[in-house]
């Protein structure tokens, strides 16, 4: 995270790079990150899972904030990361980040259960 976002970690040249743009065709890349605008804020993200862990990572470099979630539920995983992150964005903005994905039975025990801490 800290290379990601400060600019004097020793690896901080090494990973700017892949945070800059490339177009491929009608298509912008950023050498694995996706980058959205959300609220006129630009955000750099990644998320990834393997044998039912997940992880999400995004960062916001003009304001120095990162976020990193990671779940080991396997089904629906990603969902449950799409409800935090629309539970943090709704907490900071007041509004509603996009419709979601529903989750499985499963799953809203465990997020309704994770909310409540």
């Amino acid at each position: 995270m800290q290379a990601n976002l400060n600019e004097d970690h020793p690896l901080a040249s090494a990973i700017q790079q892949s945070h800059i743009p490339v177009m491929i065709g009608d298509s912008t890349h950023h050498y694995t990150w996706f980058s959205d605008n959300i609220s006129d804020q630009n955000i750099l993200w990644h998320n990834g899972s393997t044998f039912g862990f997940s992880s999400y990572l995004a960062l916001n470099k003009e304001q120095s904030i990162g976020v990193v979630l990671l779940s080991n539920y396997c089904f629906g995983s990603a969902s449950m990361v799409d409800e935090y992150l629309d539970a943090i964005f709704k907490f900071i903005t007041k509004k509603d980040l996009y419709p979601l994905m529903p989750l499985d039975p499963v799953g809203n025990k465990i997020l309704e259960a994770m909310m409540q801490r």
